[in-house]
């Protein structure tokens, strides 16, 4: 087992133990917003819903709940799979969002989509933008094409931060913990 690597704290200050805590209510806090977030859309927010963060949450509090009864072996199957889908929402949101910002860069269809939707800039039935929009939707083109990617940097960075953290934090407890209970070596 090789504890050198990783992060020794999350967010440079909070121990590791505390860090996993932090993190489950870091996804019940994106799932609740994920939730508001069909309000605007309906369609994006489903599929996120149901693709990432309901199964990051089941996942996590299945964990912490087989943790709670004593049944290690169980908590530390669900924080596997918990651990799995959050390395491939980090994928996701690594390679999806560069090709995504690549192409809202160069095409206005996908910034106007979100202009449109959490903007609030309202069409013409027959498509057209009115003529009191138009100067809120070139500043609202203006403002997600400057921010996109200072976003998108400190997302990718957090979310690695986060899994090195769990990594690290099964590395240093969990699979200690779970060799006491099972006897078990070979499994880690």
């Amino acid at each position: 087992m090789d504890t050198d690597t990783g992060p020794k704290k999350f967010m440079l200050c909070i121990d590791l133990q505390k860090g996993f805590v932090i993190i489950g209510i870091l996804e019940v806090v994106a799932t609740v917003l994920q939730v508001m977030n069909l309000m605007y859309s309906v369609r994006l927010g489903i599929a996120m819903l149901f693709l990432f963060n309901a199964p990051l949450l089941y996942t996590w509090v299945m964990s912490q709940l087989h943790r709670r009864k004593g049944d290690l072996d169980m908590s530390y199957q669900f924080n596997t799979l918990f651990m799995t889908v959050y390395f491939v929402r980090l994928l996701v949101i690594l390679i999806g969002g560069f090709i995504f910002i690549i192409i809202a860069q160069r095409n206005d269809e996908p910034v106007d989509f979100l202009c449109d939707k959490y903007y609030g800039i309202d069409y013409n039935e027959d498509g057209t933008i009115p003529a009191e929009f138009v100067d809120d939707l070139g500043e609202c083109r203006s403002m997600f094409r400057n921010l996109v990617w200072p976003i998108y940097i400190i997302t990718v960075v957090f979310q690695s931060h986060c899994l090195f953290t769990l990594q690290n934090y099964r590395s240093l407890f969990e699979n200690k913990e779970y060799i006491k209970e099972t006897n078990f070596e070979e499994d880690i």
